[in-house]
């Protein structure tokens, strides 16, 4: 999620998260500034791939348990980044036949190739709107005629809520024009699993990008979540939300959660 000053515009001189993202996790669309901002986060946590890793682990969990369980066919993910070996709608559509995906960003880069890669017979779309504002996404008339908002969606925010300065307002404006029991996946930078220099450290080099960071006590996180029925086993280190095999060193800078608006099929 970029700022509102920087949003759609493409600078690179100047790293921003995305690009750093995909280096990090074996990109190839990335440029020097990208990579010296990843290599100053490594040498802060060494252990940052295996983070973004369980990142997208998590969410891929998280989307497998939405469409099997709860029998969501509706996808929005806010904040979506490069196209990965496994994307949001493939995952979906191997799952139902039904499943209709939206990819929402603000980041020019990320635009061009989600429209290239990420747009599949008719099952999934990509819109390029303000995250700082989501209603605006929910108001498009294309997202509108795409997904029927009379019914459960599943909003995807993986890794954009520490990257705005109102997260609270973001999940509100959300959950205002969804139908309930539409469902919220978050994961977000959590200071209890991090050094206290570490933390700082880490502000400092994103301050530099045009995709600074604010990272959020585990309490903060959940008051995010108030009004929601979060399902088991709450909020947790992504390794450990519903894992598909042991455990050995989970890491546990990166909180996940599924949430439910109430009101929706019991």
């Amino acid at each position: 999620m970029r700022s509102p000053a920087t949003a759609g515009a493409f600078d690179p001189l100047t790293p921003n998260w995305p690009r750093i993202r995909h280096y990090l996790t074996g990109g190839k669309d990335h440029f020097p500034s990208d990579r010296a901002a990843a290599d100053r986060l490594q040498e802060i946590l060494p252990s940052i791939t295996a983070v973004l890793r369980e990142q997208h682990e998590f969410t891929d969990r998280a989307l497998h348990h939405l469409i099997t369980e709860d029998g969501i066919t509706q996808i929005l993910e806010l904040g979506c980044g490069f196209p990965r070996p496994r994307n949001v709608h493939e995952i979906a559509l191997a799952l139902t036949p039904d499943a209709r995906t939206v990819y929402a960003s603000d980041d020019p880069m990320v635009l061009a190739h989600a429209r290239a890669l990420l747009t599949a017979d008719g099952t999934s779309m990509t819109v390029a709107r303000e995250l700082h504002a989501p209603q605006t996404v929910l108001k498009d008339p294309d997202v509108q005629g795409f997904l029927d908002l009379d019914q459960p969606v599943a909003v995807l925010l993986a890794d954009v809520l520490h990257f705005t300065d109102d997260p609270a307002g973001v999940v509100a404006a959300i959950g205002e024009h969804l139908a309930p029991g539409s469902t919220l996946v978050i994961s977000h930078l959590c200071l209890d699993g991090l050094a206290p220099a570490a933390a700082k450290a880490i502000v400092r080099v994103l301050a530099d990008t045009d995709t600074p960071i604010t990272p959020r006590t585990s309490g903060q996180i959940r008051a995010l979540l108030a009004g929601l029925d979060i399902t088991a086993p709450g909020l947790v280190p992504v390794a450990r939300w519903r894992p598909e095999h042991d455990l050995h060193h989970p890491t546990p800078q990166i909180l996940g959660a599924v949430a439910t608006w109430p009101g929706g099929r019991p």
